[in-house]
């Protein structure tokens, strides 16, 4: 009991502090930025509503139906003898989790629900999550030194002096981070030799952490290269997504920055909001916006699009997907307790 009671306010306590994140960043943005509510009121009455709303249906399409796809297509390599439709119900679920639970640990209601199912164990089920989350990190990455290349080749390094001097060091810092991601990313998806040393060093501390890391590591080391290329291709075309989000919500409030900006720092911005700091990296996201494109639009507009970016790339998918979220808890739930019934 004690020791279900410290687990329990670890997470409560890890949950108040990224919410406690979120609010301290938000007050910085509004203050930093001198922003109010009169002036985000004049800038959301010049928005363009119906473009708005057909932003919310294309992301919510995209992210329902070309990641229920991906995901089963690696699932059926995997093995697992499911339906299209279970996985995207399956997905649909744990998208108001996601939203809720910090550090982006709602991820584990996916594979905890495949476990209970006995279709997959747990660390394959997490194998397959993981795959998914490679590639789209690997297709962000493409985007970003995709739009860079055009720099180069354009000979053009006016785009680098629309950031703020302040936020250059604090920018470059975290992308160096997820950089380091990236690489560690492709040698996963390309060299048996990392995977064998992350195994031998798995081996190292326990057998068990071993055969955790193996089975981690099977959607990499099962598939074929050309296997590999095609779902790295699929990452790279489902990691559009949030750059044509970003555009069309630019566009909202009628402010287009060009493409080459948008691969570049819209792929910054993709890749901070993937820092594990708040919920839903809330504040992260808006903060890095208003940073990068401080000459398109006012302060209080940016900061709009931060919002309504996460509305379109999490918020909608939330609402969308509540109806099937008690089933998957219940299938959390009983994976866990089955877990603690075999120990």
């Amino acid at each position: 009991m004690i020791r279900k009671l410290t687990h329990g306010r670890k997470r409560w306590i890890a949950t108040i502090l990224s919410v406690v994140a979120a609010v301290f960043i938000y007050f910085y943005l509004w203050r930093k930025f001198d922003v109010n509510w009169t002036r985000l009121a004049e800038a959301w009455r010049g928005a363009n509503k119906p473009l708005l709303l057909y932003t919310f249906a294309f992301s919510a399409f995209w992210h329902i139906v070309l990641g229920t796809d991906k995901w089963y297509r690696i699932l059926k390599r995997l093995g697992a003898p499911t339906t299209w439709l279970e996985v995207m119900f399956v997905r649909m679920g744990s998208d108001p989790i996601r939203v809720v639970v910090p550090f982006k640990s709602g991820e584990l209601a996916n594979a905890a629900y495949f476990y209970q199912r006995g279709e997959l164990g747990f660390a394959r089920s997490v194998s397959s999550i993981l795959f998914d989350k490679v590639l789209n990190f690997i297709g962000t990455f493409y985007w970003l030194f995709f739009g860079l290349a055009i720099l180069a080749v354009a000979r053009d390094d006016s785009l680098f002096e629309l950031i703020p001097r302040e936020g250059q060091e604090r920018i470059w810092e975290k992308l160096a981070v997820m950089v380091a991601a990236g690489v560690v990313a492709g040698c996963l998806l390309v060299f048996a030799p990392v995977r064998d040393l992350m195994s031998a060093v798995g081996g190292k501390i326990h057998r068990k952490v071993r055969r955790l890391v193996d089975e981690g590591l099977a959607p990499f080391r099962e598939m074929t290269m050309r296997q590999k290329g095609f779902f790295l291709l699929y990452g790279i075309f489902f990691q559009m997504r949030p750059l044509l989000v970003l555009y069309l919500l630019f566009a909202v409030f009628g402010s287009t920055p060009a493409m080459t900006e948008i691969l570049t720092f819209g792929s910054i911005v993709v890749l901070m909001a993937n820092i594990p700091l708040t919920p839903s990296s809330v504040g992260v996201r808006e903060g890095v916006i208003m940073f990068l494109f401080a000459s398109y639009g006012t302060s209080s507009s940016q900061l709009l699009i931060g919002s309504l970016m996460l509305v379109a790339i999490q918020i909608v998918p939330a609402i969308l997907g509540i109806p099937f979220a008690p089933r998957l808890l219940r299938a959390t739930i009983e994976a866990i307790e089955g877990e603690k019934e075999t120990r």
